[in-house]
């Protein structure tokens, strides 16, 4: 199963589902509201998914804190709601996930499309925790990500769900027992 997880505060893409998905019969969105909380997410997520070892992907659709964007939470930070962030102090709260993810045979583990992820240190540390807390792997990438945008926009549409720019992909350091 694909599973996208859309912050409360995205575009034109939030709900839907990118071309390169379109002919995929097990895709769920989960849209965040402005108030959730870590753990009232990973709730919304496991509802939507119901059953253990079927996400073979989660797609993170959100805006990313980055350098050129000063904020008191940080860069290198994924937000997903205004109480919750995934960075790598919150990224272990996520591990009530891990048993819903799908190992091997090609699963892809999660995607983080959010500007900027890696332009800082503390976003390639929060993609190796996630990966070392859900045990699948985890991608990002350092530039600023395009998402679908409405018609009269002057930033280029990317309806496919491409990485822009150079795209990282973070394997679990540690295997759980």
């Amino acid at each position: 199963m694909i599973v996208y997880v859309h912050a409360y505060d995205i575009g034109h893409d939030r709900g839907m589902t990118w071309d390169r998905h379109a002919h995929a019969t097990d895709v769920r969105h989960v849209l965040l509201g402005r108030d959730d909380s870590i753990s009232m997410i990973v709730e919304r997520i496991i509802s939507a998914v119901q059953t253990e070892r079927t996400i073979y992907t989660m797609l993170v659709n959100a805006h990313g804190w980055e350098a050129t964007r000063p904020t008191p939470r940080g860069i290198g930070i994924v937000s997903l709601s205004d109480l919750a962030d995934l960075s790598d102090l919150t990224a272990p709260r996520f591990r009530p996930l891990q048993p819903y993810f799908t190992h091997g045979g090609g699963a892809r583990g999660v995607e983080i499309h959010a500007c900027r992820i890696l332009e800082h240190a503390g976003g390639w540390r929060m993609c190796q925790v996630l990966a070392d807390t859900l045990q699948v792997q985890v991608a990002a990438a350092e530039a600023p990500q395009r998402g679908i945008t409405p018609w009269w926009s002057s930033t280029p549409s990317d309806s496919y769900g491409s990485f822009e720019g150079m795209r990282q992909t973070f394997m679990p350091s540690t295997r759980a027992e």
